[in-house]
Formats: C-alpha cells, structure tokens, sequence
C-alpha cells in the first residue's frame, strides 16, 4: 500500500490506496462423509481410528480454490481546526471461488463504498456517522440440504451506523446505532 498527505485551501487530505490478493487452496484425504452422531463436549462419542499408512501433503485430494483481490482508496479529508473528519473511499473486491466435488464456481466483482464523517462539537464531545458496504464470500449448502456442498452466491454486507462518544480525562462512553444487512442478487436480508 500506499500513504500520502496534502495540505491545500485549509483541507488535509491523507490518503491511502492499497491492494490485495489471497490464494486459498483446498484439499482433502476423505471422500463423501463425515460419520455423525450424537456427541457433545461432556459425553464425548470417538469415532474409528484412522488407518494405513503415514498421510503426505501430496496425497491430499484437491477439493476447492479460493481467490480473493482487491483495490482499495480512501481520502480522510480534515477541516475547520480539525474539528470536521470526513472519509470518502472504496473498494474494487474481485472473488473467484471453486468447488471441484460439485463442480460449482463463480466469479464474481463489485465496487463497494465507504463514506464517514466525525463531527467535534467539543474537545469532549464527538458525533459520527458511516456507511461501508463489503463483498463476501457466499456459503455452501449444508450435508442436510437437497443441494448439499453447492456453493451460495456472494453477498453484499451493508453496514450503516451513528453515534454520539463522550471523553473526559480517563472517562469516556460512547452510544450508537447501527443496522447490517446482506444483499444476495439485489434482496437485502437482515
């Protein structure tokens, strides 16, 4: 990444532009599934003992691919004796993900915004705000499900919050609201 600032016309900008890239490789040493049964953490129920020989990294099964990328900018611009803070970014975020058992993929893209801002009514008293949106990975159907081990679109997670903090020598509280929700193909859950 990198970091910058510039001072013009009274406004502060500090601005950073990062990037990103994750390489997940999935294996296995077992197919189909798992034995199940009724355990818990005070009574537990062991199962089989492996056997044969010693498992080597090179005899694991390739079982998914995980990537994950992005391309990230912020600009926190600071005004007014510093009593003013306003963020304005976003990020470019790229997941391609893959499922050789069930030969499911996607690959999918999406610019997501952040925008905040802190306003210092007092040398005490602060009041923010901030919207961020984020795309994440989407999930896979669980052994229980008629479409077991597919995997779920990406989501889009929405997070919006205010709030009001309070500082005062070695005392302080802050008191916020916030809503996060996800978006999967436009339909936004909470």
């Amino acid at each position: 990444g990198l970091r910058g600032r510039v001072e013009a016309a009274g406004l502060r900008h500090d601005l950073v532009l990062s990037a990103s890239y994750w390489d997940q490789r999935l294996s296995t040493s077992r197919s189909g599934r798992l034995a199940t049964g009724s355990s818990n953490l005070y009574a537990p129920v062991y199962g089989p003992a492996p056997t044969g020989s010693i498992l080597m990294l090179d005899d694991l099964g390739r079982t998914g691919r995980n990537t994950f990328s992005s391309l990230a900018f912020a600009d926190t611009i600071t005004a007014l004796d510093d009593r003013l803070v306003l963020t304005l970014g976003g990020r470019w975020q790229k997941i391609k993900t893959a499922n050789y058992a069930r030969n499911t993929r996607y690959d999918e893209s999406r610019f997501t915004p952040a925008i905040g801002a802190v306003w210092k009514a007092t040398r005490d008293l602060s009041f923010y705000g901030n919207y961020v949106e984020a795309l994440t990975e989407g999930g896979t159907a669980p052994a229980s499900a008629t479409n077991a081990g597919e995997l779920l679109a990406p989501t889009v997670s929405r997070q919006i919050e205010a709030g009001v903090k309070f500082e005062r020598g070695d005392w302080g509280g802050a008191i916020s609201l916030f809503q996060i929700g996800h978006a999967v193909y436009g339909h936004l859950y909470r």
